[in-house]
């Protein structure tokens, strides 16, 4: 993989860490378990209550520093590569 894919890069890096740190939270989500954080609005009906953090794929990249939209980005510009287009 080249250079021009950095974000691609990083999580390649850290592909064996997050595969097992995602697979313990799979197993922790199939037992029901639930990652949370408090809402907190004072005043508002839901303050103090628990919402979730988010898939799994989003907690994961947070972690690592990894960012989704520009991953996206770059399985773009590979296609586009791949198919010829990078250069018209």
């Amino acid at each position: 993989m080249n250079d021009d894919y950095p974000e691609h890069k990083k999580l390649r890096a850290v592909k064996a860490e997050s595969q097992v740190i995602g697979a313990f939270l799979d197993e922790l989500s199939e037992r029901g378990v639930r990652l949370c954080k408090p809402f907190s609005d004072p005043g508002s009906l839901r303050d103090g209550e628990f919402i979730p953090l988010g898939p799994i794929e989003q907690i994961l990249a947070d972690y690592f520093g990894i960012d989704l939209h520009k991953i996206e980005d770059e399985k773009r510009a590979m296609l586009a590569e791949l198919r010829g287009e990078a250069d018209q």
